[in-house]
């Protein structure tokens, strides 16, 4: 999987294999990036993407578990 930010112009490439870090220590760019994927998450368009295979994760995609 692979999730591009574009609010700090990142790619990061996840798999099971690897252990991804990302530090942003801007707070205004920190609550940019929370209240887009809090959108997302209410069904909204945001800016942020989760790809899958090079295709992008739909609503029936689980990009979470609890």
């Amino acid at each position: 999987m692979k999730l591009f930010i574009p609010q700090i112009d990142c790619l990061l490439e996840l798999g099971k294999e690897k252990c991804q870090s990302l530090v942003i220590e801007n707070q205004a760019v920190w609550c940019s990036i929370l209240n887009d994927m809090a959108e997302q998450l209410r069904g909204n368009e945001g800016k942020i993407v989760l790809s899958c295979n090079d295709k992008k994760c739909g609503a029936d995609f689980p990009i979470y578990s609890f």
